[in-house]
C-alpha cells in the first residue's frame, strides 16, 4: 500500500480511460504532479 501511495499520482488524469495509456503516462504525470506539489508547498501555496 505504501508503495502504491507512493508511486501514484496526486491528481487525475481526466479522458484517460485506457489502462494502457495510464500505464505508460503515470509515472510521467505522478513525477509533474509531486513536483508541483512541493513547489506550492515550499512557497506557500498549500
Amino acid at each position: 500500500m505504501r508503495a502504491a501511495t507512493a508511486t501514484a499520482p496526486t491528481r487525475s488524469r481526466l479522458g484517460v480511460e485506457s489502462g494502457t495509456v495510464n500505464v505508460a503516462l503515470g509515472p510521467v504525470t505522478t513525477l509533474m504532479n509531486r513536483a508541483r506539489d512541493a513547489v506550492r508547498k515550499a512557497i506557500g501555496e498549500d
